[in-house]
């Protein structure tokens, strides 16, 4: 029955789920907070490199693979 729906265009989700849905995805993220510089500063160079790659979206796989170099 669903599937006969969905292939009609009709809307699987209740209304009132989809609008909510329509409005959490709407609203922008709260704002991130800045890193305190001396936070930063404590961090080694290699560390660094590292959360560099993270903040680039490599996984821990994808860095361990690129740090065995």
């Amino acid at each position: 029955m669903a599937g006969l729906l969905v292939a009609d265009g009709e809307a699987m989700l209740a209304p009132t789920v989809t609008r909510r849905l329509v409005a959490a995805f709407a609203t922008p993220p709260p704002p991130i907070p800045e890193a305190a510089p001396e936070a930063l500063a404590a961090l080694t160079e290699r560390e660094l490199d590292v959360l560099n790659l993270l903040a680039c979206g490599m996984s821990n796989a994808e860095i361990a693979l690129r740090n065995t170099d």
